[in-house]
């Protein structure tokens, strides 16, 4: 089970809802700190819950223009990568693949972004 700072989680013993608060190591076994809605705290195991939700950050203005700019230069080089490998002499599939290609590499780079900027989960 993955989990984040801010992730609804519930007790299956009494239904009690919480936000996950933290990890902590209780002897040998991993814990979740879980904050309850009246402010107190309780240690969990992780078979003892299931998320209820997940915390989401919004998107800021910021990465909203880097997704933008991400695209655009995925399809420069959509187009600059089909063009070169059709002024080489190659034939249409060919062309296509080396745009199919370009436009990989570019948003494997933005994915790998994102997913070093988002909120961390940890596996428990």
């Amino acid at each position: 089970m993955k989990l984040a700072i801010g992730d609804v989680v519930r007790d299956r013993a009494d239904m009690a809802l919480g936000t996950v608060a933290g990890l902590t190591s209780f002897g040998s076994e991993k814990c979740v700190t879980v904050q309850l809605p009246d402010g107190g705290l309780r240690l969990l195991a992780p078979g003892a819950m299931e998320v209820v939700g997940r915390h989401v950050v919004q998107p800021t203005a910021g990465q909203g223009i880097i997704a933008l700019l991400s695209l655009v230069a995925s399809l420069v080089v959509v187009f600059l990568s089909g063009r070169a490998a059709g002024d080489l002499g190659g034939d249409w599939l060919l062309t296509i693949l080396c745009g199919l290609g370009g436009h990989y590499m570019v948003m494997l780079a933005y994915q790998w972004w994102t997913r070093f900027t988002s909120p961390r989960r940890f596996r428990i």
